[in-house]
């Protein structure tokens, strides 16, 4: 079964050999039944766990049973698989880690885009006049609906209700492509499949030319599984011998 990362507070490392992990520090919280008086009334409560497990290679010829009053699960190790590790480092960085501050630009971005197109649609006409004429106008127009697309406004003589300039704007979605450019270099996806867009230009054939280091990026992954399963399994069946 898998530990959840948030679960694993500390890790024990040789004191000779910080490469070599011995014991993993797991902290969690459980939801505990209890039955009442007689077994007819039940009530839960939240309870704090604390457990010691054995790295899988860590095999002692003593095994106590607590240290430090936490207890030593020494039934169940644990095959801790890091990636992306950085020299020093106890821990991996997740594949993901470098797409996630750009994948949550281009994401504001396309919210602003979609917000400024909603914008720009909704003033579509503007209705001027004097006296009881331009009273009655404005009556009806503030009695439609102001979320209307394409919807109006009235103004008195002399006011004026105009949008911001967006001569020399570039208002297409489109621009946030080197957004995206950045969280497809970081997934190792052509911008074109992550997009799902064939490109123009030129583009669709310089994005081909990155399938082959996306496939062989996959094919790292795949490899680095197949590592843990066969590290899993092997344990099993050495310990069923």
């Amino acid at each position: 079964r898998r530990i959840p990362f948030r679960q694993i507070k500390d890790i024990l490392t040789d004191p000779e050999d910080a490469e070599s992990p011995w014991l993993y520090k797991r902290e969690w919280q459980v939801i505990v039944v209890e039955s009442g008086y007689g077994g007819v009334t039940t009530r839960t409560r939240k309870e704090t766990r604390r457990a010691l497990y054995p790295d899988v290679d860590f095999r002692p010829s003593v095994r106590p049973k607590t240290i430090d009053g936490i207890p030593v699960m020494w039934d169940t190790p644990i095959v801790h698989t890091r990636v992306n590790r950085v020299d020093g480092s106890r821990w991996g960085t997740p594949d993901l880690l470098a797409a996630l501050p750009w994948a949550e630009g281009y994401k504001g971005f396309l919210e602003d885009w979609a917000r400024l197109m909603k914008s720009l649609s909704k003033i579509a006409w503007r209705a001027t006049g004097r006296g009881s004429r331009a009273a009655q106008t404005r009556s009806r127009l503030e009695a439609a609906d102001p979320n209307m697309v394409g919807g109006a406004v009235t103004l008195g003589e002399g006011q004026r209700f105009e949008a911001v300039s967006k001569s020399g704007a570039t208002l297409d979605s489109e621009s946030g492509r080197p957004l995206a450019a950045m969280v497809a270099a970081a997934v190792d996806v052509p911008v074109t499949m992550l997009l799902g867009d064939p490109g123009v230009t030129g583009a669709r054939a310089t994005a081909e030319t990155l399938d082959q280091p996306m496939q062989l990026s996959f094919m790292s992954r795949e490899t680095a599984h197949t590592a843990i399963y066969t590290r899993v399994l092997t344990y099993v069946i050495d310990q069923s011998i």
